[in-house]
């Protein structure tokens, strides 16, 4: 047994969700240079995003914001404007595209069960997106930690 060199363990790695194509996104991010319409994004989605989808719980509504977001850019999807009403039309979409669904059935669903049924999209999402992805949800944290008691 070799015992003058350390073995790697990835103890040491500052995060683990760093990958080749997001490092720079992220060092970016670690150096406090996250991109001003993110911060932006993060707030509203934060604060907007119970509005946004109706009868989700905080945290899933940021995380669908942020997966209605992706859905629109990483798809090139158009819709009518560039507002917050087209990231739940995107959710939806992405349902009746991937599930063959009417519109009538997406629209009777709970966001928890929406959030369900996207699990390939969402594998999708943190797999490619692992570096905003850590962003976000540190963000959320951050952003909780600020929030004044209800």
């Amino acid at each position: 047994m070799n015992t003058e060199k350390q073995l790697p363990s990835g103890i040491d790695n500052n995060c683990p969700y760093v990958t080749d194509s997001n490092e720079k996104y992220f060092e970016d991010w670690k150096a406090g240079r996250m991109k001003p319409d993110d911060v932006e994004r993060c707030k509203t989605f934060f604060d907007q995003g119970t509005e946004i989808f109706p009868g989700a719980d905080h945290k899933l509504a940021y995380r669908l914001c942020w997966l209605g977001h992706w859905l629109i850019h990483s798809r090139h999807w158009f819709f009518r404007d560039d507002s917050l009403t087209s990231i739940p039309e995107a959710v939806k979409f992405a349902l009746i595209h991937q599930h063959h669904w009417l519109p009538a059935t997406v629209e009777q669903m709970t966001p928890a069960e929406m959030s369900l049924a996207l699990t390939d999209y969402w594998s999708e999402y943190w797999t490619n997106q692992k570096a905003l992805n850590y962003m976000t949800d540190w963000q959320y944290q951050a952003l909780c930690s600020y929030r004044k008691p209800d």
